[in-house]
């Protein structure tokens, strides 16, 4: 049975329509950043969350906590072929309001396995904050951060890198665990990096970044829930109570993405762990 976990939520920012959290995902080097839409009284319509490298995160939001004037893009995704997955964070400051916005869809791999977007996003989340309630979060995340790594570094005497690390964890900063998400380009400014791999253990082969291990399931099959709770029972040993855990909900009801998209993000989960 695979080990299940609840996430720890950093940060949580809600408005009268809309949410936005901020989870713990340093196992892989990443924050989870999860966000929808919702109507007082009939749930969430629109969900998605995307993984944010904590090299990333701290400038981010270290320019968050300044007030600066922030105009962030970043394209990330998974998957390969007809099945990828895109995912795009853009923060913008604007007057005095600044605006995450974060959306998923159709995706078209590049080269070793990098994601961009194949048309407009399936889903598509606006969350509005006050200059002074994204400065309050950023100061949140940024000391969350800097805990977690002195907790890491006072675990891990005498080990060579992170290998030490409570849980297989990789120090903020990441390059401890493969991530479930790649980057198409760097941001203006920075150097591509070599894009990280993977290894399919029964193949013996070595795959780009994003292939989720060995599962090769047609997700054009997965129509129905009934269809995602026996795919993920039997690609992740993951019965529905902990599949609904894993996309951060309770109830079926909650959930906002076709049974198929669903499927990809418990993937992209289970690929980092």
């Amino acid at each position: 049975m695979t080990e299940q976990r609840e996430r720890y939520r950093i940060y949580s920012h809600v408005t009268k329509s809309s949410f936005l959290h901020v989870e713990d995902a340093l196992e892989i080097g990443k924050l989870r950043l999860f966000a929808g839409h919702y109507k007082k009284g009939a749930g969430s319509d629109q969900m998605t969350a995307h993984w944010h490298d904590v090299a990333d995160a701290r400038v981010l939001f270290n320019d968050l906590a300044w007030g600066k004037a922030v105009d962030y893009v970043e394209y990330k995704g998974t998957g390969k072929g007809d099945q990828a997955v895109s995912r795009v964070l853009k923060v913008k400051a604007k007057g005095d309001k600044v605006w995450f916005r974060l959306e998923s869809g159709p995706g078209q791999v590049m080269g070793q396995g990098a994601v961009k977007p194949k048309g407009d996003p399936e889903t598509v989340v606006n969350v509005p904050f006050s200059t002074t309630d994204s400065r309050k979060m950023a100061y949140a995340v940024l000391s969350y951060l800097q805990a977690a790594e002195v907790v890491d570094m006072l675990r891990r005497p005498g080990e060579p890198d992170n290998a030490g690390a409570p849980g297989g964890r990789a120090a903020p900063g990441g390059h401890g665990v493969d991530s479930p998400d790649q980057e198409v380009e760097p941001q203006q400014g920075d150097e591509a990096e070599p894009q990280p791999q993977t290894v399919d253990e029964e193949a013996g082969e070595i795959l780009p970044a994003g292939t989720v291990g060995t599962v090769q399931r047609d997700t054009e099959a997965i129509q129905t829930f009934g269809d995602l709770w026996t795919a993920v029972g039997k690609d992740f040993d993951l019965n529905r109570s902990q599949a609904l855990r894993e996309l951060g909900v309770t109830r079926q009801e909650d959930l906002a993405d076709e049974p198929a998209m669903l499927y990809q993000e418990i993937a992209e989960i289970m690929a980092g762990r």
